[in-house]
């Protein structure tokens, strides 16, 4: 069976962010839906689908192809109590998560995907940079990155 376009985007997504070296070790997975446990230590970044768009790029009939994808960020954060936010950890923690978003969002942008090499990324969007409630209330830690990609 042939995948979707959107969803061969996605693997190769995966397969770009499990080859590349980040400042935190990462291994990337392809969902449908967010399922995120972070009961586990460790960073978890899993891929999926966002959505496309088609639009004629000239009389002729070419078509240009958009697709998004979402790579979600995510990590349990140490406890947040007061010697955790006295010593500095806890915002150390927050500070390397998001570098290692930063990173994320600036290997795609501007290149090819290595295995699916017709999309291009042209941009790469992280709003919000994290989700307040999540951090907040259950010291987690997630940052959706919004990749556009033309074909």
């Amino acid at each position: 069976m042939t995948l979707a376009v959107i969803d061969q985007i996605a693997d190769a997504v995966v397969l770009g962010l499990n080859a590349a070296a980040f400042s935190q070790a990462i291994t990337a997975v392809a969902v449908d839906m967010p399922e995120l446990d972070l009961k586990t230590a460790g960073v978890v970044v899993q891929v999926m689908t966002h959505d496309y768009e088609l639009d004629l790029a000239d009389r002729g009939g070419s078509i240009v192809q958009g697709h998004n994808v979402w790579v979600l960020v995510a990590k349990k954060l140490t406890k947040v109590d007061k010697a955790n936010r006295e010593s500095g950890a806890y915002r150390t923690e927050i500070r390397e998560m998001k570098r290692l978003v930063e990173e994320i969002a600036e290997s795609f942008l501007g290149n090819r995907l290595t295995d699916y090499t017709s999309a291009l990324c042209l941009t790469a969007k992280v709003s919000p940079l994290y989700d307040e409630d999540e951090l907040v209330i259950k010291a987690k830690f997630v940052s959706p990155i919004l990749l556009g990609f033309k074909v």
